[in-house]
């Protein structure tokens, strides 16, 4: 058998691409130096995984902010809100998708560490399928009782007959978004963070053409914007189906035929349910706090939006090393060598919070510019913004350990634990100190870093005293067990003796970190953003969390 081409990930997860390899179990220690030639590995191949997840997450920025440019510009405040209030009801459908497509995504990634083709074949078909079926019933719930969600977040009725029907063609491209969703997270699982990337390009030029066309040049309103969603979402989730299925992949989808594994699809539901629950419980916190921003007026509200939307240029950098160490987690669990998993949430953290930190010296020397540039003549609605941003902006390197740990350990296998974490550590202090500070405008922003310090302490609590690690360790056998054990379901093949993909004979294993997923959550990790009135990135317009 030819031998692979070697990339950083495949290399991290093979024990190729330094003379002096960790030393297996039993072997005896390793050869000074050893130990960092595995930190030089992972760190190769977590820069390869999340640039073009931090890539893609900018560009989704831009896709998001479509409808409301050119509604806002060419429609005014009405469909703007109509468009706005709808996607924020969607969300609280969709988070429990994104939550089973990061399950998928981990599913994927053991199955392909583990160079098992048959169970990465079975993940591959399971998880699409899974899109395909749970999008279409997500479209036909959404159409059906858009009118009675609208009634739920209390829409105003001078809203309504532009938003309803905003809603139901909004969800004709849920199927679209779905199948998306999870067919990124197949490709992100087995390294390739670059194919959703260029989709997610695609649909932003799709968009942006048909949105200045039909609104722009031939005054069209929210219909015609939710119609423009639909065509770009159904580009995207074209472009990595259409990579799925071409030959030569180790994850390739053969449609024809395929069918759901059910204890597969408990495995993704063990991950993607918890997950999903974390995300949408932490986005009606945001909405409450939100809520309790709103009743200071519409200044404050304005510094708010601002302060999130530049707050993005932060986030998703944090999404992209999350998403990345999830993944590589997930694989090395596969590939039964969890004793490198430390050495991955380090890696990770360190690359994170650097970026933070250079981030956050930028927003405090060009931070007052950059709110002016939104509220020219608000001078209210800018010093909210620079007290939101001198509060929260500093303390977001605690968020970044926050998403990395949750993603490491939710790579491993372990959905619960971080769940619960955020739910009581993040959302439950964070709507206890909103009970207590609602009425002192001053003491809100510090609600954020806060909840942050508290998770992050909790974090380290489970880390240090909840062997987690050494549970694993006994789960998935290492790859130096003895060559006399009984194989396990899981127990990697070594490198020389990896099988070639299924279908595939003679062909070379791919690299791990080849190409790309696009956003999901990070969303699409699927926590929502952590900043107030933020909206969650994806391939669809970006929800009004403002109020």
């Amino acid at each position: 058998m030819r031998e692979p081409q070697t990339d950083p990930l495949a290399a991290a997860l093979a024990g190729r691409g330094s003379a002096t390899p960790p030393a297996a179990p039993g072997e005896g220690p390793a050869a000074p130096g050893a130990g960092k030639a595995p930190a030089r590995r992972h760190f190769r191949a977590i820069l390869n995984l999340a640039v073009p997840l931090i890539l893609a997450n900018l560009v989704q920025q831009a896709y998001n902010m479509t409808d409301v440019f050119f509604l806002g510009r060419f429609r005014g405040s009405l469909a703007l809100a109509a468009a706005g209030s709808a996607s924020q009801v969607s969300w609280i459908l969709v988070y429990i998708f994104v939550g089973l497509s990061v399950g998928a995504g981990i599913v994927t990634a053991q199955a392909y560490g583990a160079r098992d083709p048959e169970r990465l074949s079975r993940a591959v078909q399971t998880a699409w399928i899974l899109g395909l079926l749970s999008g279409a019933a997500l479209t036909l719930a959404g159409a059906a009782f858009s009118p009675a969600l609208l009634a739920l977040v209390n829409t105003p009725p001078e809203v309504l007959p532009g938003a309803a029907p905003y809603l139901r063609v909004h969800f004709a491209s849920m199927l679209f978004y779905v199948i998306f969703l999870m067919a990124a997270a197949i490709l992100r699982g087995t390294g390739d963070t670059r194919s959703a990337m260029w989709a997610i390009c695609l649909a932003l030029a799709v968009k942006l053409s048909l949105v200045a066309l039909l609104v722009g040049a031939m005054g069209g309103g929210v219909i015609q914007a939710a119609a423009s969603t639909v065509v770009a979402q159904a580009a995207a989730a074209a472009v990595v189906t259409a990579r799925l299925v071409s030959p030569g992949r180790p994850c390739r989808l053969r449609i024809r035929g395929a069918r759901a594994h059910w204890p597969t699809l408990a495995g993704i539901a063990a991950i993607g349910i918890p997950t999903g629950l974390q995300s949408l419980v932490q986005y009606l916190a945001n909405v409450y706090f939100n809520s309790q921003v709103n009743r200071f007026g519409a200044d404050v509200m304005a510094g708010v939006v601002t302060i999130s939307r530049l707050e993005g240029i932060i986030y998703m950098p944090i999404e992209g090393f999350a998403l990345a160490a999830s993944t590589l987690a997930g694989q090395l669990t596969g590939a039964g060598r969890s004793g490198e998993i430390p050495s991955v949430m380090r890696q990770t953290s360190i690359m994170s919070v650097g970026l933070v930190i250079l981030l956050t010296l930028a927003f405090f020397r060009w931070g007052e510019a950059m709110a002016g540039v939104f509220n020219p003549l608000n001078h209210r609605a800018v010093e909210v913004t620079l007290l939101f941003l001198a509060t929260i902006v500093p303390f977001y390197f605690l968020y970044s350990l926050n998403q990395n740990f949750g993603g490491v350990i939710r790579g491993t296998g372990e959905a619960r634990a971080p769940m619960l974490i955020v739910l009581f550590f993040t959302c439950g202090i964070r709507v206890l100190l909103i009970s207590l500070w609602r009425d002192e405008l001053y003491m809100l922003p510090l609600i954020y870093p806060a909840s942050w310090a508290a998770t992050f302490l909790a974090f380290i609590a489970y880390c240090r005293l909840g062997g987690w690690l050494d549970r694993l360790e006994i789960r998935v056998p290492s790859a130096g067990a003895g060559a006399g054990d009984a194989p396990l379901p899981g127990r990697p093949v070594p490198p020389q003796e990896a099988p070639p993909p299924e279908g595939e004979p003679g062909s070379p294993t791919p690299g791990v970190a080849a190409e790309a997923v696009p956003g999901a959550p990070g969303p699409s990790s699927a926590d929502p953003p952590e900043a107030p009135g933020q909206a969650p990135g994806r391939v669809s317009p970006r929800p009004a969390r403002e109020g």
